[in-house]
């Protein structure tokens, strides 16, 4: 019996493989988390957008009721109005568009922990394999060593046995 794992390359190849899909699944979870922030920092400007369009609604309101309502400052709140109303439309679109890319990833998320999964039980099955095989060859180095020893005590015996005689 060879003290030489004969599937060692084979190991080794399966330990790399499970390494290089760890590191793809570590890459595309961070990928997945930069693209929830990017979503969290679209809501949030969306959210400030809404805020700064209460405002100015607050403000043509105060301007209106009041007596110091010039037209001209009309038309420019009610311009301004409509530019907030478009671009939380657009905050709207990149929200909608980045749930995409989030899906997109959670894809790439699942198929890079099925790949892992599956290379981390095929780099086990081989450790197993060998943790086997070295168990094996153990077993087989003691019984060779018991049949020595028990040959070399026969052979001592049958020394002392023709001695004595």
């Amino acid at each position: 019996m060879s003290n030489k794992y004969r599937l060692e390359p084979l190991l080794r190849i399966k330990a790399r493989a499970k390494r290089r899909a760890e590191i793809i699944l570590a890459r595309a979870i961070g990928h997945l988390e930069r693209e929830k922030t990017r979503k969290e920092e679209l809501e949030t400007e969306k959210a400030d957008l809404n805020a700064s369009k209460k405002e100015a609604r607050t403000a043509l309101d105060n301007m209106l009721y009041s007596e110091s309502g010039v037209v001209a400052d009309s038309f420019r709140y009610t311009d301004f109005l409509k530019g907030l109303d478009e671009d939380v439309k657009q905050k709207d679109r990149d929200i909608e568009r980045q749930d995409g890319v989030i899906e997109d990833a959670n894809v790439v998320v699942s198929r890079a922990r099925r790949d892992y999964i599956g290379a981390a039980q095929e780099c086990e099955v081989m450790e197993k394999h060998k943790e086997l095989w070295e168990k094996r060859r153990e077993k087989e180095i003691t019984r060779r060593e018991q049949k020595e020893m028990d040959d070399l005590g026969q052979v001592i015996h049958q020394l002392n046995v023709r001695a004595q005689r």
